[in-house]
Parts: C-alpha cells; sequence; structure tokens
C-alpha cells in the first residue's frame, strides 16, 4: 500500500524530534560525566572537562549552578570559572551568591563572570547588597564587579554605588544609592 506523502513528512518530523531527543540526552549525559569530572584530584583533567562545558556553554549552566554551591572546592572553583566565561544572565544570581563563598578563588571569580555579563548581573548584585550590606566579603566583591563595569564605561549606574561603598561601614549612603540605582535600572 503506498504511503502518502503527508505520511512521509510527519514520519520525517517523528525522526527529527526523536534526533532530537536522543541528542538532548546524550548531552545531558556528557555534562553529567564532565561535572563529575570536575571533582578529580587531577587537575588537567578538571581543566579538561571545565573548558568541555565552557565549549556546551548554556546547556551546561544549570549543572554549572548547582555545583557552584553545592560542590566540593574543586568543583565550585571549576564552575565559578567555567560561569565566569560562559557569562550566562541565568547563573547571576548564583554567582552573586559566590560573592560569599569562603574560598578566595571562587569569589574572584564570581566577580569576574557579573563583569563579564555586563549590565545583567548589576540587579542581583545590588539587591543582595542591599539586603546583606554588612556583609565583608559581599562588598568586596560588589566593589570589584561595580569598578569593573565603570571601567566598562558604566558610569551612571555603577558609579554612584561605587562612590559609596568606598565607605569603610555601611552607610545610608550606600542604601540610597542601591536604591536609586535600581530605580534606574527598572525604568531601563
Amino acid at each position: 500500500m503506498p504511503v502518502s506523502l503527508y505520511g512521509r513528512r510527519e514520519a520525517g518530523r517523528d525522526m527529527v524530534h526523536t534526533s532530537d531527543s536522543v541528542c538532548e540526552i546524550k548531552l545531558g549525559e556528557a555534562i553529567r560525566a564532565l561535572i563529575i569530572v570536575l571533582s578529580s584530584k587531577d587537575g588537567s583533567l578538571r581543566q579538561t572537562a571545565r573548558r568541555s562545558l565552557t565549549s556546551i556553554g548554556r546547556p551546561s549552566v544549570p549543572a554549572l549552578i548547582d555545583i557552584l554551591s553545592t560542590g566540593n572546592s574543586n568543583q565550585q572553583w571549576e564552575a565559578a570559572k567555567a560561569l565566569s566565561e560562559i557569562a550566562d544572565p541565568r547563573s547571576a544570581s548564583a554567582l552573586v551568591k559566590a560573592l560569599e563563598n569562603e574560598i578566595f578563588g571562587v569569589r574572584w571569580l564570581a566577580a569576574e563572570g557579573l563583569i563579564a555579563m555586563g549590565m545583567a548581573g548589576l540587579k542581583p548584585l545590588l539587591e543582595e547588597l542591599a539586603e546583606h550590606p554588612d556583609s565583608t566579603w559581599l562588598r568586596e566583591g560588589a566593589h570589584h564587579v561595580l569598578r569593573g563595569l565603570f571601567d566598562q564605561g558604566n558610569y551612571d549606574l555603577a558609579g554612584p554605588v561605587l562612590a559609596a561603598l568606598q565607605h569603610a561601614q555601611p552607610s545610608s549612603d550606600l542604601i540610597f544609592a542601591i536604591h536609586c540605582t535600581l530605580g534606574r535600572i527598572e525604568k531601563q
């Protein structure tokens, strides 16, 4: 019995959808395997896995966000490095939280990642800073990020909060600058 052209088209679409699903499953398996390798004691293996995750890009972001907060110290560092290179705005909140990580290298890489994503990371950073203006590590990380954004030419948004952060202790000036800047961001 002959197959209609419509039937062939539908069969072709089903094959494409099946093929896409298989690719997604295999990519997910690859990402999970690479995430496990990030905990290796072998630095070159970790580096290779991180570079692979960075090459995969956006699909690896959710897994990297997860281990940034839950992984061992090697995984956290590697996740922060990969996320800073991918610079996906979906990771902004996780990178802001990582500014308070006990590992200096993770904090530094988180700040670099926020700088790399540009203005996409500013709102979550300012919201967290408004909630926790007394956090020394958060203030240091925010200063790093704001300085980087300022150097990129974002004077109007980064400048006022950066100036308020120059004070040794949190002040009402800092909170005022944060709220004014958040208001400007909302209007854009």
